[in-house]
């Protein structure tokens, strides 16, 4: 705390009371009242409410996502936890507090009227970026105060939106003042009227203040005090007291404290020779002989603090008015204040006294009658600050008692509380008989309802970053914190609480223990603990099962002939051929703490069946084609890499019922018998052995060094057969003697260009030709580009067409679309190469120089059906291709559609053999600029500059460029 500030702000002020010469103003404040003009200096609340001690406040709240938004609390509530009688809810709305005070900072060189507005807990300014939602973010972030009601100083937080014309729009802070609820950015004024209210001091009970160091004691630091053995900052614990009269109080017990009894001559331990409930008294001692009397000799005292014995109870709390001899029981009383809304500030703390004896002047200073007072600690003296402390002394000199003072800064020191960033831990005991060991859940399964039970347990080797049920997410703050488990979602609650450090350890209740943080990449994967396959996984992923024990490894491997109850054998070997299958998603489920798992269903790789598991013999397994029959199961890890459990998802009775919370048996083998079977569900093991996913090896892909480049891509089967395209647009694949005579041999020249090289292991290209595109077309850089007609692959697949576009940027790609009438609609980009439907890789196969051609955007690969190509979702179907270089294809001007010629010319363009069609031409922005009927073989049609789109009846449309 700035000390200047300090002295300026209490030091230098004297407090006016009652009247009576014995009851001063007390120095502690009340909550002030409502103001317009918020100082810079003070934290303040923002009420909705009739009177700022009733209604709801606004508070910054920090999700679990991080995310910052503007909730409201219930003002009421709030303060009776704060002075309850329940010490942890006193303790938790502490925090609370915090996170609805805010300070106001005037902005603008010149005080414009605006502030900024900042939250104390959270240090996040008061902004919005955006009118709904109460989501805090970068934008509307000035706010004026504006007077809604005088008479009872309600105001409204608006914050203005400059509009390109000039005008502004106004924003209000939308809530209810009597069911609080949710918070609203408003256009417009919003109806919720505010009041801002600086609260007032914060008794702290005496949990408040243990918490505050290690639970069990605390710690208080005193700015400038050199003397170090004062009592006041010595580790004390705080105990709650009997109120003197209204008035809460406690006492401080020294820690560690001892006095030597006035008979310990008559003990033979030294131990039993000492007193050791030691409490922080106002001692009878003053500061001068005569206690720094007041100038005018009226009732002024300065007494300084010791320490001294108590009688105390069972639970070490003073018990009875009669203490030490010559001491009042009122001397331990102590009633410490915390003020939370100095701006800039530690909290500082004001320490009230109770028992301040009552001086007789007549007496020496070991003599005191009359009750006694209350006072404050204080500086000694006030002219001039000493360096000692003192109670403050009582002045009448102008007729009205006040007190005399100059207030230390005292805060609370540094505890011992946990400041524990919240996440994913690994949970370590660090002492006692479970030393070095991990906390962790062990899983139970029902066998009468197979719902999930764990049961908290520890390990050594138990931080697993394969096993969510080795993981704790810790939540919290502010030394209390929640630890639960991930995977079962169980709370933790030996060591969940109040959380303290011992050392290089936490503690909590008597527990010690260490908190490993999990990596980053594990805390952000949902996901731990099962196999999940990513929607990319289940469109293209082949998978094997393979179960591996002590004696060997087997395959599932599937029936010679697919068909529906035909029974799955177990299996090893080199020549064993292994059952490939897709996995179909069937069900997902929330688990733990923000975790999901996944059932799936086994799909026949190139057929529509799927494997079943009889329960009636669950050594069977077979094919069925209903999917409702299936095995639906889930792949739990057993803590070794790619290593699972295979667990059938279900009700008690059958592994058929897709419901992945709960968990049927799991999936063996009997590898003596070589037999499947459903055993038990265990959860340190898998029963005999464990499964393995295989997946095929990943494919390499070719790379053309010379690309771009002139190819002709053709048919391993059949090497005179080409990749052509036809004269509907279509992909094809025949020979040149096989074609229309409209069509050569420059027609089976493919330009192959890089797409995508971005990965040298799977570069990307696109398959063009100019074949159907005038020389003004190909000026412009347009090409005809393969890519599947559509995306509904029914039958598993799809037409393979040509469609005219460009290339721009690095690699990205325009295509044209067009309406059901055949006119010009718009450019369709691809930035993203991922969806980039004109994108293919040519895969390697295991015969040398033969390829597979596969579509990136659909997963797909080329095959043909009777000269026509086609992209198939089946690979079993994909035809091989081989590729060589030819020369480039001689240019031609003209564009041809079937019998029908369009000639691009200065500013018109000719058809040719369309008389008696109806001809469309229409510009790049698709407006139509002609529509009429041909009349004759040769038919001019004016047309503007640039590229166009002619369609004539019957044939595709087609792009020229008019000069």
């Amino acid at each position: 705390m700035n000390k200047k500030f300090s002295t300026l702000l209490m030091g230098g002020l004297l407090l006016a009371g009652a009247a009576s010469a014995q009851t001063p103003a007390p120095i502690e404040r009340a909550m002030g009242n409502p103001v317009t003009e918020p100082s810079a200096k003070y934290y303040y609340q923002i009420v909705n409410g009739n009177t700022g001690s009733d209604g709801y406040a606004l508070q910054a709240a920090v999700h679990t996502n991080g995310k910052d938004s503007l909730k409201v609390v219930d003002v009421v509530a709030l303060n009776a936890a704060l002075t309850g009688s329940d010490a942890e809810k006193a303790i938790e709305a502490m925090a609370i507090l915090d996170s609805t005070l805010w300070a106001f900072t005037p902005n603008g060189d010149e005080n414009l009227g605006y502030y900024s507005i900042e939250n104390k807990a959270t240090g996040k300014k008061l902004q919005f970026a955006k009118e709904g939602n109460a989501a805090m973010a970068a934008g509307l972030n000035a706010w004026f105060i504006e007077v809604a009601d005088a008479q009872y100083n309600d105001i409204q937080l608006k914050s203005y939106k400059i509009n390109e014309d000039g005008t502004k729009t106004s924003y209000s802070i939308e809530s209810d003042r009597t069911t609080g609820g949710a918070v609203a950015i408003a256009k417009g004024t919003a109806g919720a009227k505010y009041k801002i209210v600086r609260p007032g001091h914060i008794y702290m009970n005496a949990d408040m203040l243990n918490s505050e160091g290690d639970g069990n004691s605390f710690k208080m630091a005193i700015e400038d005090l050199a003397d170090e053995n004062n009592p006041l900052i010595q580790t004390v614990k705080a105990y709650d007291l009997s109120p003197q009269g209204v008035q809460k109080n406690i006492g401080l017990r020294v820690v560690d404290g001892k006095i030597l009894k006035a008979d310990a001559d008559k003990y033979s331990k030294e131990e039993d020779k000492y007193n050791k409930d030691v409490f922080v008294v106002v001692d009878t001692l003053m500061y001068t002989s005569k206690g720094g009397v007041d100038v005018n000799g009226y009732d002024a005292f300065g007494f300084k603090f010791g320490t001294d014995s108590a009688k105390v109870d069972a639970t070490g709390k003073i018990n009875g008015t009669t203490q030490a001899p010559g001491r009042n029981v009122a001397n331990y009383r102590f009633a410490i204040y915390k003020d939370v809304t100095l701006v800039g500030e530690d909290d500082p703390l004001l320490i009230k006294l109770l028992g301040v004896p009552t001086y007789d002047e007549a007496a020496t200073g070991s003599q005191f009658t009359g009750a006694t007072k209350v006072s404050y600690v204080s500086w000694a003296g006030f002219a001039e600050k000493g360096d000692e402390l003192t109670t403050a002394r009582i002045s009448n000199a102008t007729g009205t008692a006040r007190y005399v003072y100059d207030l230390p800064v005292i805060t609370l020191a540094a505890g011992a509380k946990a400041d524990i960033t919240p996440g994913v831990y690994y949970v370590k005991y660090a002492a006692g008989a479970d030393k070095d060991k991990y906390a962790y859940s062990y899983l139970t399964v029902a066998s009468s309802t197979s719902s999930l039970t764990y049961t908290g347990t520890e390990d050594k080797s138990m931080n697993n970053d394969l096993l969510s049920r080795t993981q704790y997410v810790v939540t919290g703050a502010n030394g209390k914190y929640t630890i639960t488990n991930r995977e079962s979602g169980d709370v933790l609650s030996t060591l969940s609480g109040r959380i303290y450090v011992k050392g290089d350890h936490f503690i909590k209740g008597g527990t010690e223990f260490a908190l490993e943080a999990v990596t980053e990449e594990v805390a952000a994967d949902n996901h731990v603990g099962y196999k999940f396959f990513s929607k990319e996984d289940v469109g293209n992923l082949a998978v094997a099962l393979k179960f591996n024990s002590k004696i060997g490894s087997a395959y599932i491997v599937a029936p010679t002939k697919a068909e529906a109850g035909k029974e799955f054998t177990i299996a090893g070997g080199e020549d064993v051929e292994e059952a490939w299958f897709k996995v179909v998603p069937v069900d997902t489920v929330d688990f733990g703490v923000e975790m999901e798992r996944a059932a799936y269903v086994l799909k026949g790789q190139f057929n529509d069946l799927y494997l079943a598991i009889s329960n009636t013999d669950p050594s069977k397994l077979t094919w069925t084609n209903t999917k409702n029959n299936a095995a639906f199961v889930t792949f739990r890890s057993t803590g070794e890499e790619g290593e699972y459990q295979i667990i059938c998802v279900s009700g008690a009775t059958a592994p058929e019922i897709a419901d992945a919370s709960k968990f049927y048996k799991q999936l063996t083998v009997r590898a003596s018998e070589a037999e499947f079977y459903l055993a038990e569900i265990d959860d340190d093991k898998s029963e005999n052995g464990f499964w393995t996913i295989e997946t095929p090896a990943a494919p390499d892909y070719l790379t053309i060094e010379d690309a771009p480049a002139h190819k002709r891509i053709f048919s391993s089967e059949n090497s005179s057969l080409a990749v052509s395209m036809n004269a509907k647009k279509e992909g094809i694949l025949k020979a040149v003697a096989d074609t229309d005579a409209d069509y050569i041999a420059d027609q089976f020249a493919m330009w192959i260009d890089t797409a995508c090289v971005e990965n040298a292991e799977k570069p990307l290209y696109y398959i063009n030709t100019c074949a159907g595109l005038d020389s003004a077309a190909r000026a412009e850089g347009y090409k005809m580009y393969m890519m599947p007609k559509g995306n509904t692959f029914s039958n598993n697949v799809e037409l393979v067409k040509f469609v005219d576009g460009y290339v721009f940027g690095a690699d990205s790609l325009a295509i044209s679309t067009y309406k059901a009438d055949g006119s010009f609609d718009k450019m369709e980009e691809y930035k993203d190469m991922a969806q980039n439907i004109a994108a293919f890789a040519f895969q390697m196969t295991p015969a040398e120089g033969e390829y597979v051609v596969e579509n990136i955007a659909t997963k797909s690969y080329l095959r043909q059906v009777n000269g026509i190509l086609y992209l198939t979702k089946n690979y079993a179907d994909a035809l091989t291709f081989g590729i060589e270089a030819v020369d480039t294809p001689t240019a031609n001007e003209d564009v041809e559609v079937s019998s029908v010629t369009v000639i691009a010319g200065e500013g018109q363009v000719t058809i040719a053999g369309a008389a008696g069609k109806k001809v469309v031409v229409s510009n790049i922005l698709g407006q139509v600029v002609a529509n009429t009927v041909i009349t004759s073989d040769n038919a001019p049609i004016a047309a503007p500059q640039g590229v166009v789109v002619v369609a004539v009846e019957g044939e595709e449309a087609v792009k020229a460029i008019v000069k």
